[in-house]
């Protein structure tokens, strides 16, 4: 189950560091097939095995930067490049076949990236640019999943995906956002989450529990809430928010069912628009616009069949 927004960012300063070795100022390395490479001193370790090429890159003009591989199984690839940076860290772990993990630092100050795959055929993408202070930590567990992560010219921003399944697929844009947080969890099968974040302050939660599910959310401006949690078969989540200070917390149950959301202000104006939608059942659908300011919907659906268009 998702947490909520207020015990989620309670828990900011408990977050892990994920930080297993060092490296000094310069530093690259190649490794294909079997293979360990260790330093001592400032500290690096990689270890991989058959048929595998990891490839670990650090140039930095600042100290204590970190990168750790490790990958067990048969064809995986693990980039990990750190470009001038400060207190950064790259953590990658793979179990299985077919596995691929990349991730990319630069210009960015106490990034850190840690992954985590066990199956096969999954893919994660990490990139994180112009960042600082910037984190993600993303998990994989099943078969044929994806995952990306950008972050690009921001600071403060969090990522935290969890998937378990198969070919499932997560993409997360944060580009030119402060202070974003991103959460998304799935379990299931071919479920699909999108995630683009741009301003200061926004919040997503997404969980999505069952198989071709899909949920997207974008957010521009303003100190915007956006809560998605979809349980059951074929249900679809469009939400988007515009200007500052609006929610919205969704709730799916069932199969077939249909929510789109769009909420902005008006005249550049803040929106402050709160939005409650709750459906249980099946073929039921929810399409809501609110322009102007400081507008509230409140739609709770049972049964099958049910539908609802608002517009303020």
């Amino acid at each position: 189950m998702i947490k909520r927004r207020n015990d989620i960012r309670s828990h900011n300063t408990h977050e892990r560091a994920f930080v297993h070795a060092r490296i000094g100022a310069l530093c690259f390395a190649v490794i294909t097939h079997s293979a360990i490479a260790e330093e001592l001193g400032n500290y690096r370790h990689q270890v991989t095995a058959s048929d595998v090429q990891a490839i670990t890159a650090q140039t930095s003009t600042g100290a204590d930067n970190s990168i750790q591989q490790s990958q067990e199984g048969n064809v995986n690839t693990a980039d990990g490049i750190q470009h001038s940076e400060s207190g950064s860290s790259i953590v990658q772990t793979q179990d299985g076949a077919l596995n691929n993990a990349h991730a990319w630092q630069a210009y960015g100050v106490n990034n850190t990236v840690a992954t985590q795959q066990y199956g096969a055929q999954n893919s994660i993408e990490v990139t994180q640019v112009y960042s600082y202070e910037s984190a993600t930590a993303s998990q994989q567990v099943g078969f044929g999943n994806e995952l990306s992560v950008e972050q690009t010219t921001g600071g403060l921003n969090r990522v935290q995906t969890f998937q378990r399944g198969v070919i499932n697929q997560i993409d997360i844009s944060q580009t030119q956002s402060i202070n974003a947080r991103s959460y998304v969890e799935q379990s299931g099968n071919d479920n699909v989450t999108a995630v683009q974040q741009m301003g200061s302050g926004s919040f997503s939660a997404t969980s999505q529990e069952g198989a071709f599910n899909y949920a997207g959310t974008r957010q521009s401006g303003l100190l915007q809430d956006a809560e998605i949690i979809q349980v059951g078969i074929a249900n679809q989540m469009d939400l988007l928010q515009e200007d500052n200070y609006s929610n919205i917390s969704a709730f799916q149950n069932g199969s077939f069912n249909q929510i789109a959301v769009s909420q902005s202000g008006i005249f550049g104006l803040g929106g402050s628009h709160q939005a409650l939608i709750n459906q249980v059942g099946n073929l039921n659908a929810t399409s809501i616009t609110q322009n102007g300011v400081s507008s509230t919907a409140i739609i709770t659906q049972f049964g099958h069949g049910n539908s609802v268009s608002l517009n303020h």
